[in-house]
């Protein structure tokens, strides 16, 4: 995930990020990259982040991926408000698709702050 793109793309989506890591898991907001490094490491941490904000993020196989021999991933992203945003990405990995969903995550919270 390039994290200088959403940097400076989301910066109040980030800030607010780095406040959840912070009080959830200790983590000094002064020392971002380690807080970076730890999102990228375990991914699980930018589900339970966006679960909180309200910004359900899910990732499924294609239903007929049309004959391809490998999987291919899309991603949706359900609000609290129920409204409902498919990514039609047609990823060969489930984390790409994951990449390619909390990008859009953290444009949707950056537009809600």
């Amino acid at each position: 995930m390039n994290i200088t793109l959403i940097r400076e793309k989301y910066p109040k989506a980030i800030y607010r990020m780095l406040l959840w890591l912070d009080n959830a898991r200790g983590f000094d907001k002064s020392l971002e990259g380690e807080a970076f490094d730890f999102i990228e490491d375990l991914p699980r941490e930018l589900y339970n982040f966006f679960d909180l904000q309200g910004i359900y993020v899910g990732v499924k196989p294609q239903a007929y991926p049309s004959q391809k021999l490998v999987p291919i991933f899309d991603a949706y992203i359900i609000c609290r408000d129920l409204t409902i945003t498919p990514i039609i990405i047609d990823c060969v990995s489930r984390p790409e698709a994951e990449e390619q969903a909390f990008l859009k995550a953290f444009e949707i919270l950056e537009d809600k702050l």
